[in-house]
């Protein structure tokens, strides 16, 4: 009987350790670039907006993306190019009310996603995954900001950087 309990408490002992050596997937998340103010519903970049979104594919060029999200408007699709070129992906486009953060954790497990969204939609995507409100709202000339969540199951972290256009 002691072989039996013991054994039980080896396998239980491994399925954790293995539980907690799940590789975390790495998100990083970006505000679109500099939109045109006024206008047209679905605005463009601006041309210090067309530099930021291939400025953000110049921070990202050693990082190996698995995946590039986006929501469908211009200024996230063109935030999203250039740096989805580099990596030779497509963007997938993805509406913020639907997402499955924790499906994609688990789809990429181990890899980085990029996902571009809004001022508006960020902190909520972030704050989902760090399962609390850490992070609050995104000033309106606030495009700098890069969001990188480590998650996992067992866990995750934030790192928030400020990158502004050189």
């Amino acid at each position: 009987m002691k072989k039996i309990l013991v054994l039980l408490l080896l396998v239980f002992v491994a399925q954790n350790i293995i539980a907690q050596n799940t590789d975390p997937t790495q998100f990083f998340f970006i505000r679109h670039a500099e939109k045109v103010k006024k206008g047209e519903e679905d605005p463009a970049l601006t041309k210090i907006g067309e530099k930021r979104a291939n400025y953000w594919s110049e921070v990202f060029k050693n990082t190996e993306f698995a995946a590039v999200y986006s929501t469908q408007t211009k200024r996230t699709l063109s935030t999203a190019m250039p740096t989805a070129i580099k990596s030779e992906l497509t963007p997938i486009i993805y509406k913020t009310e639907s997402i499955d953060l924790k499906q994609l954790a688990e789809k990429y497990s181990g890899k980085n996603v990029l996902i571009v969204g809004h001022s508006n939609t960020i902190p909520d995507l972030v704050n989902y995954l760090l399962g609390d409100d850490r992070v609050g709202e995104i000033g309106e000339f606030n495009n700098s900001n890069l969001y990188i969540v480590r998650y996992s199951p067992e866990y995750s972290d934030l790192v928030l950087l400020y990158i502004p256009i050189k």
